[in-house]
């Protein structure tokens, strides 16, 4: 490749490089946002995995063909996110976070969310502590209750669930 034609793609990548890397007026800067009262800044966690499953949940997640891990939890936390306020993603850097951070803006303020699935094992974090505790709380009680679980998983994404109603395959969905 001739000289001038490397330096001009090289130019021209940086360039890329910069304009990428410009803050954009709308992408939510986690620090700046509002956190509800008590909130530490800091997420707390607690896992939900698939060995927990009562055995209600268990029969449900195979009557729908569901995987049952950490994706078809992921898909119902997210359930429980959204019938507490709308969210946003939050487009930078998020230090001590993992997975899908987000600001849910509900009745109790605005605090950051993030919801990340592991094989066998979903993860939801949150600098609010009483969020964590309700989330906690109610998700406990969908592995308890086969009837609000499927109610639950009626509001999730069907495709982010994993589950395959019969004479489909995740190869064809």
């Amino acid at each position: 490749m001739p000289a001038m034609k490397k330096r001009r793609l090289a130019g021209l990548s940086c360039a890329f490089l910069c304009f990428a890397c410009q803050k954009r007026p709308n992408q939510v800067q986690a620090s700046a946002e509002p956190s509800a009262e008590g909130t530490s800044g800091n997420p707390q966690c607690f896992t939900v995995t698939a060995e927990a499953n009562s055995p209600s949940t268990l029969t449900l997640f195979e009557a729908k063909r569901c995987q049952g891990g950490g994706v078809t939890w992921a898909a119902i936390l997210n359930v429980l996110v959204r019938r507490r306020g709308s969210t946003r993603a939050v487009m930078e850097a998020t230090p001590g976070w993992s997975g899908d951070v987000q600001i849910l803006s509900g009745r109790a303020g605005a605090t950051r969310v993030s919801i990340d699935d592991e094989g066998s094992a979903a993860l939801f974090c949150s600098d609010s502590a009483a969020l964590l505790k309700e989330v906690r709380s109610e998700t406990k009680r969908l592995n308890e209750s086969s009837a609000e679980l499927a109610r639950a998983m009626a509001e999730a994404d069907p495709t982010a669930l994993e589950c395959f109603p019969e004479g489909s395959s995740a190869e064809e969905n």
